[in-house]
């Protein structure tokens, strides 16, 4: 069991990363929203490049703060505080 300063210093950091993770999707949106070339178009690969940058960055920050979140206990949390949603919870932690 966590101290309420634990507690508080966890979440304050996991706030930190979903605003990380707004960004790398706000960027990552606005890179596909760009018109991209053709392939065998000149430019298309450093295109692909960049892309392919994109998305690793986005699975990274994604795949470590969701294996953070499981492995803190935030699921478990979440159904002993919202029982009636520990369904859902266990739901979304199995797909």
């Amino acid at each position: 069991m966590r101290t309420k300063e634990e507690q508080a210093t966890w979440v304050r950091h996991m706030l930190e990363e979903h605003e990380e993770l707004r960004a790398i999707l706000a960027t990552t949106r606005g890179f596909l929203e760009n018109p991209r070339p053709d392939p065998g178009e000149t430019g298309f690969h450093r295109w692909a490049t960049a892309m392919s940058k994109q998305l690793v960055e986005l699975y990274d920050g994604l795949f470590r703060h969701f294996r953070e979140e499981e492995q803190c206990g935030v699921f478990q949390d979440l159904a002993r505080r919202y029982p009636r949603s520990s369904g859902r919870v266990e739901r979304f932690q199995h797909q």
